[in-house]
């Protein structure tokens, strides 16, 4: 079983004590990703998010804060497979972080602020959310392709 799944649910959601000093050892990018989504890290060395009005979600183990890349934990935190992350990290110079404001609307951001990938070459802007929602591997390679074809 998993083992992010399977800790002693009484300390899941307890913060670590030493959270500052593990806060403090991580990129500028990391620190500011931890704010944005509301993160904290418990004792079991999991990060949780805690954002208001909504259930604590778990998110990642420490190592992967830790020694993951930027995208990795865009794509975690959004529930987006292992297998997309591979395709868009080695395409990753195709594609611009967004952001949108309801204001300004779509604008151009740091990798760590992202809620959309924009492909330079069709314009198109790509949620997360609807990587998310891709479930066969087929509909994926397609999407893919299209956008290989600009």
């Amino acid at each position: 079983m998993n083992e992010i799944n399977n800790i002693d649910k009484k300390n899941v959601f307890k913060e670590n004590s030493k959270s500052e000093e593990i806060i403090s050892s991580l990129s500028e990018d990391k620190k500011k990703f931890i704010e944005k989504h509301s993160l904290i890290i418990t004792e079991n060395m999991l990060w949780v998010t805690l954002k208001e009005n909504s259930f604590p979600r778990k998110i990642c183990k420490h190592s992967l804060m830790e020694k993951g890349d930027m995208l990795a934990l865009l794509f975690r935190i959004n529930e987006v497979c292992f297998a997309k992350l591979n395709y868009f990290r080695s395409h990753l110079s195709l594609f611009e972080p967004y952001k949108y404001h309801y204001k300004d609307g779509f604008t151009r951001t740091e990798l760590w602020d992202a809620d959309f990938l924009k492909h330079q070459a069709s314009g198109y802007i790509i949620d997360f959310r609807y990587l998310n929602s891709i479930k066969e591997i087929e509909k994926f390679r397609a999407f893919c392709m299209y956008l290989e074809g600009f």
